[in-house]
């Protein structure tokens, strides 16, 4: 399909979006006059007729929205705003995937931005061996969220070997580097976008100021942060749990967990007053028992109304 037919579509659609508007003023106006038993405003604005041609209209741009999706020779030309029937605004960012955080159709790998549909984010911040996977799995169980972890989600794409760059990511993972938040986040966005639970634990990010900083430039506009719970764990402890409990990880070796201590110390503890400030922080005392430490963060999570 040719760019001017795309962009013919696009006239067509923002057309149909001013008609499907004027339609569902018509039907509001219908079902207050029908709530207030309004005979002379019933006359004016037949109900089923208004819901009629407002379905109409809406479905038009549904058709169109799909035809441009499907038929897509030039992403540029769809990277722009459009409105669905519940009033989200939406935007391509050239992605494959389709977002549906509200439930509504969208073009492809778009994400809402109007706050009621935002996913609601929990940074699950801590060092090598704090817990975090274990309490994230039982916030899981309890609260139903889901959980995204930026170490699961790279270590997964080695296993596969089959994303470009795996090799160079492979070899930095094993000698405990820290990943660049441009590859994190490319993968992290993306699992945000598929989720249809928009309540969602992100756990091992940020790391450092440079991850904040690009988090809210990448990602930050269209989700909600809503707490950063920080597990607080000494590093004697850490590394007690670490060699302990064998998983056979390449990262697991005496001298890269205490670089990667070292690192947490360095860049991820002085994020902390950061949410402190922001009002976001949720400080937890990891060198406890499993189930002390999950007790913990049960009763901070219904205090906050998160649970």
């Amino acid at each position: 399909m040719l760019e001017s037919e795309h962009e013919q579509k696009i006239r067509d659609m923002n057309h149909m979006q001013k008609d499907y508007n004027l339609k569902l003023a018509d039907f509001k106006k219908a079902k207050e006059a029908k709530e207030k038993k309004d005979e002379d405003d019933l006359d004016s604005y037949n109900i089923q007729d208004a819901e009629d041609t407002r379905n109409r209209a809406y479905n038009f741009m549904k058709n169109t929205i799909d035809q441009m999706a499907d038929t897509i020779e030039n992403p540029e030309i769809l990277k722009q705003r459009c409105q669905n029937t519940r009033g989200c605004n939406y935007y391509d960012p050239r992605s494959n995937t389709i977002a549906n955080n509200c439930g509504a159709q969208s073009l492809p790998g778009s994400m809402c931005t109007k706050q009621a549909c935002k996913p609601q984010i929990i940074f699950v911040m801590g060092g090598p061996g704090a817990g975090k996977g274990t309490q994230c799995k039982r916030i899981v169980e309890e609260f139903g969220f889901a959980t995204f972890s930026t170490g699961d989600l790279l270590r997964a794409v080695v296993k596969e070997k089959k994303a470009e760059g795996w090799e160079e990511l492979d070899a930095d993972m094993k000698a405990g580097k820290l990943i660049s938040s441009e590859r994190v986040l490319f993968y992290l966005r993306d699992a945000i976008l598929k989720s249809s639970n928009k309540k969602i634990l992100v756990d091992g990010y940020p790391r450092n100021l440079e991850n904040m900083m690009a988090w809210d430039k990448m990602i930050g506009d269209a989700v909600d942060v809503k707490a950063a719970l920080f597990f607080d764990c000494s590093a004697e402890e850490m590394r007690r749990r670490i060699l302990g409990r064998n998983e056979g990880r390449a990262d697991d070796n005496e001298k890269t967990i205490m670089k990667r201590i070292d690192v947490f110390e360095k860049e991820t503890r002085p994020l902390a007053p950061m949410f402190e400030e922001q009002g976001l922080l949720v400080r937890i005392d990891c060198n406890r028992t499993k189930e002390e430490i999950f007790e913990d963060i049960k009763k901070k999570l219904i205090e906050l109304n998160l649970a």
